[in-house]
């Protein structure tokens, strides 16, 4: 602890979540992608799956339904370089399922 501050320390273990609820998905689908770390912290998931739409609807009732909120004052030019970005380190497969344990 330093300057007065609390450590945070987590109250679970990631890695048990990660490895049951992956692998459950993955006997779903062949087409699945785990970041390393660095990549990871770039696109804050863990896990992406591509699920058939029937697995998706039945199981995922807190899907969101509304539009995303708008960007205000942001021309959409200046927001190019991320989605640059996260296409180089994203395989060139379309997922329907993004994870964060």
């Amino acid at each position: 602890m330093r300057g007065g501050r609390k450590a945070i320390v987590a109250e679970f273990k990631e890695k048990p979540y990660e490895k049951y609820f992956g692998d459950e998905l993955a006997r779903l689908t062949n087409v699945t992608f785990s970041p390393d770390q660095r990549d990871e912290f770039l696109l804050g998931i863990d896990e992406a799956f591509l699920l058939p739409p029937p697995f998706l609807m039945g199981r995922l009732p807190h899907m969101r339904r509304r539009r995303w909120a708008r960007l205000h004052r942001f021309p959409l030019s200046e927001l190019d370089h991320i989605g640059d970005e996260l296409s180089r380190r994203l395989p060139p497969f379309k997922f329907n399922l993004f994870v964060q344990y």
